[in-house]
């Protein structure tokens, strides 16, 4: 079983330099840029290429500039094959040719797994004095951020997702429908 159909776009490689920095609690590693701000946070969870992928970062820093803190966490931990930053797939894995392995890893990362880096986050973030949540989820990040704001729905005022794979919840044996209830 393949996550990406045939002929989706692999990898998009970027030349951008990041405007922001690292940031390493015990829980989760995060990018963040406008940190200076602290009480208007977006947050992204990126595709399965992970917190570096392509256009990621060049993504927060320009939604930075309309006056949001924006962070991008680690999630996908450990990396396959090194990931991207240490984070997701490599750059040069084909899903399409390798469909089979890139698919397990990324079920092998439960909910129940992701929540803890995810409460953390959020943590940190309120103890600086975020007040707004919006989110950002590509591909797997939008059932990220689903079951975030199912989980956490004091905190996430918004999801966006121009390319959802809230799907995810049905092979893994829940419902996407119950999953989309719970956020609405």
């Amino acid at each position: 079983m393949a996550c990406c159909p045939p002929g989706s776009a692999p990898f998009l490689a970027s030349t951008y330099s990041p405007e922001g920095r690292k940031t390493t609690l015990s829980e989760v590693e995060f990018y963040e840029v406008n940190f200076e701000v602290k009480d208007k946070v977006v947050i992204i969870v990126p595709d399965i290429w992970g917190w570096d992928s392509g256009r990621t970062r060049s993504i927060a820093d320009m939604i930075s500039r309309c006056g949001f803190r924006v962070v991008v966490p680690k999630l996908l931990l450990p990396a396959f094959e090194g990931g991207t930053d240490g984070d997701g797939l490599p750059p040069d894995f084909d899903m399409s040719v390798r469909g089979s392995e890139g698919f397990p890893y990324l079920l092998s990362f439960s909910w129940d797994m992701l929540k803890p880096k995810i409460s953390a986050l959020l943590s940190h973030l309120k103890s600086e004095g975020a007040l707004t949540f919006g989110s950002v989820g590509f591909c797997w990040g939008a059932w990220v951020l689903a079951n975030t704001a199912a989980d956490f729905p004091n905190d996430i005022s918004g999801i966006a997702s121009p390319h959802p794979s809230i799907q995810l919840e049905d092979v893994r044996g829940g419902k996407a429908a119950q999953l989309v209830a719970k956020v609405c």
